[in-house]
Parts: C-alpha cells; sequence; structure tokens
C-alpha cells in the first residue's frame, strides 16, 4: 500500500479532508458555547455561516501561501482593545488554533517542513513548555480560570513564528506576501484609529480624553511596525517613484496616527529606534532619512491642519502639554504611580523569583491615581510584568529566544545586495527593536495580543530571510 506524500493528490485530498472535519468541529463548538451563553440570535447566524465558512477554509488550505496572509491580516480582529473578549476575537482564536492544528498535521508528513532547525528553536519549545506549565500553575494557585486561559491564548501567538518561518524559506515569494500583508494589517489599524478619533470629537467622554491629555489604546505598537516598515522601504527597495510616493504617504499616515495616541513613551521610542537605526545606513541613506521624515513630517502638519479644522488648535494644546509634563514628573500622577507600582511588584517577585505566580495571578496595589486599591494582573512594565508570571525561568527562556534570533538581521546586513529586500528588512527590524525595547520598559507588552504578534512576525522573517539567503549562498 503507498503511503501519501505531500505533493501526491492522494495526500492534498487527506489534508484537506481533515482540515474540514477540524474547522467543522471549531465552528460546531462555537456555536454550541454561544448557545450556552444564550444568544440564540448569534448562535443561528454562526450556524447558518457553518456550512460557508468551512469550504472556504478547506478551498484556502490548497493554497498555504493565500491561506497565511489571510491569517496574517485577520489579526486585526484580536486588536480590539476593548474589555473583555469579543465575539470576533473568540471566532479568530478558534480559527487561528485550526489554522495552527492543520499546519501542525501537515508538517508531520512533509519533509521539507522543520519546526527545529537550531538551537533557538529548542529554546522556544522551552519556553511554550514553560508557558504550559504556567498555566496550570495559575489554575493550581487558584487565580481565575477565564484570566489565565486568556493570557496563556495571548502567548501562544508566539507559535505563529513557525509558520512564517518555513513558508519563507520554502517559497521565495512568500517574503514579500508576509509583507504586504502585514502593511495591509497596520493601515487598517490606522484606519480605524482615525475614523475612532473623528468620532471622538462627537462624543463627550472621548472628547473629555483628549482635553484633560489622556492617551488611548490604538495600537500604537502595531502603528510603529507600520511605520518603520514603510520608512525603511520607501528608503531602501522602492525604486519607481510611484512606490516611493506611495510608501512616504504610507510612512506619513501612520506618522499622524502615533502623533495623536498621545504615548510620550511610543514618542520616546521611535526616535530611539530611528537613531538606532543610523547606526546600519550608509551616508547617503542617513540624508535620504532625514529627507524624507521632513517631507513626512510637513505633509502631516499640513494633513492634521485640513482634516481637524477648528479642532486643530485642541489638539495641538494637548499634544504640547502632554511634551511638558514629560520634563516633570512630579506634574504627572500617572507617571508618580508607575513608581510605587513597580516598587510593589518587585516586593512580590521577590516572594516566588524562579516560577513566578503562574497566568492569572494578581497582586494587590494602593492607586494614586484612582485613589483605591486594586487587584492587578500586569504591571507597566513588560521585565516586571512577565517576572510576575513567568518567574526567572520563563522570563530567561523568552529573552534568550528573542536575542538568539536578532543577528539574523546583522548577517543580513552584511551579506545581502544593497537596497535589497532582506537589507530593508533588516534595518526595520533591528530600528523596530531598538523602539521596543524602550516602549517595554513602561508598558506590559504581552498582555495584549498585539504585543507576542509583533514580536513574533519580524523574528520569523528575519530568521526565514537568513536561512533562505544561506540555502542560496551553497
Amino acid at each position: 500500500m503507498d503511503i501519501p506524500t505531500p505533493t501526491s493528490s492522494a495526500f492534498s485530498r487527506l489534508e484537506t479532508f481533515l482540515s474540514v472535519c477540524l474547522w467543522g468541529s471549531l465552528a460546531v463548538g462555537l456555536a454550541l458555547v454561544l448557545w450556552a451563553l444564550h444568544q440564540p440570535l448569534v448562535f443561528l447566524l454562526a450556524l447558518s455561516a457553518i456550512p460557508i465558512g468551512v469550504l472556504t477554509v478547506g478551498w484556502l488550505s490548497r493554497y498555504p501561501i493565500a491561506h497565511l496572509a489571510v491569517v496574517l491580516t485577520g489579526f486585526i480582529l484580536m486588536f480590539n482593545y476593548t474589555e473583555g473578549i469579543q465575539v470576533s476575537e473568540a471566532l479568530f482564536g478558534l480559527y487561528y488554533v485550526g489554522y495552527l492544528g492543520t499546519w501542525v498535521l501537515r508538517s508531520t508528513c512533509d519533509p521539507d517542513i522543520k519546526i527545529i532547525r537550531s538551537k533557538s528553536d529548542v529554546i522556544f519549545i522551552l519556553f511554550m513548555s514553560y508557558s504550559l506549565f504556567a498555566l496550570f500553575y495559575g489554575l493550581l494557585g487558584g487565580w481565575s480560570p477565564l484570566d489565565a486561559i486568556n493570557q496563556w491564548r495571548v502567548m501562544l501567538i508566539f507559535a505563529f513564528f513557525f509558520p512564517v518561518r518555513e513558508a519563507i524559506i520554502k517559497d521565495v515569494k512568500s517574503l514579500k506576501i508576509v509583507i504586504a500583508s502585514i502593511a495591509i494589517l497596520t493601515t487598517i489599524l490606522v484606519t480605524r484609529n482615525y475614523i475612532r478619533y473623528i468620532e471622538a470629537f462627537y462624543s463627550a467622554e472621548a472628547l473629555w480624553e483628549i482635553a484633560v491629555n489622556r492617551s488611548s489604546r490604538t495600537g500604537e505598537r502595531v502603528t510603529m511596525l507600520g511605520l518603520f516598515g514603510f520608512l525603511y522601504f520607501s528608503l531602501l527597495k522602492s525604486a519607481s517613484v510611484k512606490l516611493k510616493l506611495i510608501s512616504v504617504f504610507m510612512l506619513t499616515y501612520h506618522l499622524v496616527s502615533l502623533i495623536l495616541s498621545q504615548s510620550r513613551t511610543i514618542w520616546l521610542a521611535v526616535v530611539v529606534g530611528l537613531v538606532f537605526s543610523l547606526l546600519f545606513l550608509s551616508r547617503q541613506q542617513k540624508i535620504k532619512l532625514v529627507y524624507t521624515l521632513s517631507i513626512g513630517v510637513i505633509v502631516s502638519a499640513i494633513a492634521a491642519l485640513v482634516v481637524l479644522g477648528p479642532f486643530f488648535s485642541i489638539v495641538i494644546d494637548q499634544l504640547s502639554l502632554r511634551v511638558q509634563t514629560s520634563t516633570s514628573l512630579s506634574q504627572d500622577i500617572s507617571l508618580v504611580n508607575r513608581f510605587y507600582e513597580w516598587e510593589t511588584v518587585y516586593k512580590v517577585i521577590l516572594e516566588s523569583p524562579i516560577f513566578g505566580y503562574g497566568y492569572g495571578a494578581r497582586y494587590k496595589f494602593y492607586s494614586l491615581v484612582y485613589v483605591g486599591t486594586e487587584f492587578k494582573m500586569f504591571s507597566h512594565s513588560t521585565l516586571l510584568t512577565q517576572l510576575f508570571r513567568l518567574g526567572l525561568l520563563g522570563s530567561g527562556l523568552l529573552l534568550a529566544w528573542i536575542v538568539s534570533i536578532l543577528p539574523h538581521a546583522l548577517r543580513l546586513i552584511r551579506e545581502s545586495k544593497p537596497n535589497s529586500t532582506n537589507q530593508a528588512l533588516a534595518v526595520t527590524a533591528l530600528g523596530f527593536f531598538a523602539a521596543l525595547s524602550i516602549a517595554s520598559l513602561t508598558e506590559a507588552i504581552f498582555s495584549t495580543a498585539d504585543g507576542p504578534f509583533i514580536v513574533t512576525i519580524p523574528l520569523a522573517l528575519l530568521a526565514g530571510a537568513s536561512a533562505r539567503l544561506h540555502s542560496s549562498n551553497g
């Protein structure tokens, strides 16, 4: 009896059949959950959509690259930044789990797909194993099962590293498709931010947040990834004038969104990332960088003046106030509050430094902002949050994995042709991670779905492009 191989029609039919069964089971399970939550209307809509959804996913499974692009852009559904788990998040969460399941199924049968290619992959598998341990550790600690599962679900996004990397290694077109998918995702996110920002001027509560100088959750870290991407691909890659104009426009589009987010940490992070990336640019490229950014700032100011109209002066006044309060800690209670928060969580970490407290854990903290006691699951620091949840062991594994892959960027710069896709990718990644390291000082990056996503995708791109370059060089 012949055993189906990845290139045979029998394997293709088997894979499609198993994928349809898996996706169908997930869809039926979601419908039953909605029924159990007493949402019969949503249940009926989900039930009626099951046949179409299952057939669509079954068809996509026959085209791995297209399926990967759909999953990548679909992550926009995870970036809601609203309290609780939304229906769209639940739907995409099941979709993502189903995609990972079918990919693992294929990887076990396809000899061209390898999960373990280097020591960094072993470190990553150890981290994901420890992450699962932290889930059960948190549940055994008596913390909320819903909180524990939700935090573990967010960390599961790191597993997307393998499908993205292997797709790039296997197909030369995948690198550009993944980059294009990320560009589409960040553009959709920024467009949604603009719509919400304009609507805010007709909402008393949202307008109050702007007037009192409060930053809002707008997916600024994802936007920052798009900003660096459009900047360096327009600088190093775009050959035609038309593509350069489009790239500069998109750069401006993302830059304005970051400014309007009122996040001082992100503002500083972008500056640090840009300065750091100068180390990897030639003198001519540095001049072009300054020129491109200058055009972007001028166009941004003109566009803001035209779009905001009578509200332009309000926004400028509050942005100026935001900058002024950054120079004096005593003028911003939120900054003072974070120092007390860091001191509190640090003392808690010292009581269980090796293993942490697991997912779902909370610590008691008196907030100066809300003038009351809170039971918080995170701290405004990525390092402290991870130490609190995973301890030195889990946090060390995660950091070791990230650090072990970043040198691929230096290799791409050193061995790739000037002004190539690989060089643009490498400089983008290095500048972005330098910026992200600053943002991580005052933000819990991995507490929301966008955190693991914006770390995983650039790392997967670097690892995949480096492996392909190595194979092409013999």
